[in-house]
């Protein structure tokens, strides 16, 4: 039952990505952003188990945190495809970096998601995580950076994530247990988000 519970959980995961995060002849940059967003669902997930969150609401828009970028860059592979050329990379990132605010308001302004989730999701994008009064916020800003970290391994600021537990008010024991789970992430990265140049293993 775990096994078949699982596999369905995968095929979901799938087929979100198929839906949302697809971007033909810049699948390396859309691969990166499926798997910080993955990675900070997982981690949101966890938190919520710990702190006793909602589950479902946390870990949607950590799925979701990257929402404006991943448009973005679907707008611009369209757009590389009309124009038969590719932009630099530093033109993409300028570009991207300026359209996803837009779009991302945009699109959760006519997607059918649920309330909560549009307005934390627009509390993240759009305020102080450590001054706001909202934990939920506070605690997908602690996802978003522990998905960061996992990722893009090395290039995270040393103590950027100790620190920001400090200002959540949450004990370093609690973080030391989720960095404790990235093994298990490891793992369902593979299955779910490969790098490049390895096969899914969910079909």
């Amino acid at each position: 039952m775990r096994l078949a519970s699982q596999m369905v959980a995968l095929r979901a995961l799938q087929r979100f990505r198929e839906a949302l995060f697809q971007a033909p002849g810049r699948e390396m940059e859309m691969r990166q952003l499926w798997r910080e967003s993955l990675t900070a669902g997982c981690y949101a997930r966890l938190l919520a188990s710990e702190l006793m969150l909602d589950g479902p609401l946390l870990t949607g828009a950590a799925l979701l945190h990257r929402l404006g970028e991943v448009l973005a860059l679907r707008a611009l592979t369209h757009a590389e495809f009309n124009a038969g050329q590719r932009l630099p990379d530093a033109v993409l990132s300028e570009v991207t970096a300026a359209q996803s605010e837009p779009l991302a308001t945009r699109a959760m302004a006519h997607w059918s998601i649920s309330d909560a989730l549009r307005a934390l999701l627009l509390k993240w994008r759009s305020e102080d995580m450590w001054s706001s009064d909202d934990p939920a916020a506070r605690h997908l800003a602690l996802a978003q950076l522990l998905a960061f970290e996992h990722v893009h391994v090395g290039r995270s600021t040393p103590g950027v994530v100790e620190t920001a537990f400090d200002q959540a008010r949450l004990p370093l024991s609690l973080l030391d247990l989720l960095r404790g789970a990235q093994p298990s992430i490891d793992a369902l990265l593979l299955r779910a988000a490969p790098r490049m140049g390895t096969i899914a293993l969910v079909q």
